[in-house]
């Protein structure tokens, strides 16, 4: 890993295109977390906590290692949206050392009191559901679809491809301008 790179600040952006361009991620979607980790040396693993800790960023001698409750973390969906989190946390705090991350810290109703929480959630949504991807797919939806698309059934389509919560999804949509 060359030292640029790790310590280069990212917006989700700017990641996905470094990362399309140098050939680490391929396809649209889902995004592949496991590659952008591996290319960073990212450790990933389940961790058991004895609170209700949902995940965590750690840092140990310039290493780092994402862990995740598999108690908080049943759904795919919600585990790919705390390592998105704790990916956050990398890639724009990276300066203030590791995190651990709950309830309060990953709603985006109970984190508006911090910053870096905030930041950290906005990152995870922008890196899961890229604006240009969701287009995207909104288009080869429309592309194939005969009958009027509803609400509900264009934001199950979604949240299947992208991999992430119907929540996450509405949140996103609505934050576009796609959904009212």
């Amino acid at each position: 890993v060359g030292g640029n790179k790790m310590n280069k600040k990212y917006s989700p952006e700017s990641l996905l295109n470094e990362l399309y361009k140098n050939g680490v991620l391929v396809q649209k979607y889902p995004i592949d977390l496991n590659k952008i980790c591996e290319y960073f040396n990212i450790t990933v693993s389940e961790k058991a906590y004895s609170d209700q800790t949902i995940g965590e960023i750690h840092v140990s001698d310039s290493e780092y290692s994402i862990f995740y409750n598999p108690i908080e973390n049943k759904y795919e969906s919600r585990k790919r949206f705390t390592i998105a989190h704790e990916l956050g946390h990398y890639f724009l705090h990276r300066d203030k050392g590791s995190f651990v991350d709950n309830q309060a810290t990953m709603s985006r109703h109970l984190s508006y009191w911090s910053l870096v929480e905030a930041e950290a959630n906005d990152f995870a949504a922008r890196l899961l559901m890229p604006v240009d991807h969701i287009l995207d797919a909104i288009n080869e939806l429309l592309e194939n679809e005969i009958e009027e698309l509803s609400e509900t059934s264009l934001v199950n389509y979604l949240k299947d491809k992208f991999k992430v919560s119907e929540t996450a999804m509405k949140y996103r949509l609505s934050n576009l301008g796609i959904l009212q």
